[in-house]
């Protein structure tokens, strides 16, 4: 199945090392949806299968620039890559930001952002606050399992959503519902007064940051991120852009 689906996708086998292989692919797009594929066939695989008899990868992918040593390939793109795969939860598959930067639009799969992870690693001292749209159930979704029955009624195979992973290795130390409303004119408000081009998903983040300030010690410092552009919405409010 691997060795085909690599094929399929105009992939090839650098080298095996251990339990582990080192693949190269001409396009980003075809590498990350060969390991989706891979990735849903090993769960379906494993379904009903006794634990010691499963097999379960972890994946890294990377874009990266390489160097060519005869049949083998080096450098820091490897290098990241081998990082991702270390850190990925198992039966996942963890990509650079580089990577969905490139495959965002073009794929149609939801990725977790893992950075508070790592970041809770470094500094066990940081508190991670995840963002909640009251209007969007997906969370609700996956925490509920509605989805998972769901989708076997319409005999789906099995499959693990990346959110199960932060749900269940506890990343978040609080979850801040947002109103979407709140979340839009938060938007509205970056755009206008700081010439951000943003979108509600950044409003949220922002209306969010604001609230776990409201009960955080003088001198505190707040990290969020602006994770979206403003014209992702132009379909759902299209006489509401803003040109900065």
């Amino acid at each position: 199945m691997i060795d085909a689906l690599i094929e399929d996708h105009g992939g090839r086998i650098v080298k095996t090392m251990g339990d582990g292989l080192l693949l190269e692919f001409a396009s980003v797009v075809d590498a990350t949806q060969c390991m989706i594929e891979v990735r849903q066939g090993m769960a379906a695989r494993n379904d009903g299968i006794d634990v010691s008899r499963r097999i379960v990868f972890r994946v890294g992918v990377n874009l990266g620039d390489i160097i060519i040593d005869g049949d083998d390939i080096l450098g820091d793109g490897v290098n990241i890559a081998a990082r991702l795969q270390e850190i990925a939860a198992p039966g996942g598959v963890a990509i650079s930001a580089r990577v969905h930067e490139d495959i965002r639009d073009r794929l149609d799969t939801a990725f977790t952002d893992g950075g508070a992870q790592t970041l809770k690693e470094a500094n066990p001292e940081l508190r991670i606050a995840g963002v909640v749209p009251t209007d969007d159930p997906r969370i609700e979704w996956v925490r509920s399992r509605a989805i998972h029955k769901a989708l076997e009624n319409f005999g789906v195979p099995k499959l693990r959503f990346l959110i199960e992973d932060v749900l269940e290795n506890n990343v978040m130390d609080k979850e801040i519902t947002v109103e979407n409303a709140d979340a839009k004119n938060m938007a509205d408000r970056l755009c206008r007064e700081e010439g951000l081009y943003c979108g509600m998903s950044s409003g949220a983040n922002v209306v969010a940051a604001i609230e776990m300030a409201k009960s955080m010690d003088k001198g505190s410092k707040i990290v969020t991120v602006i994770v979206d552009r403003r014209d992702r919405y132009s379909a759902e409010y299209p006489n509401e852009h803003y040109v900065v």
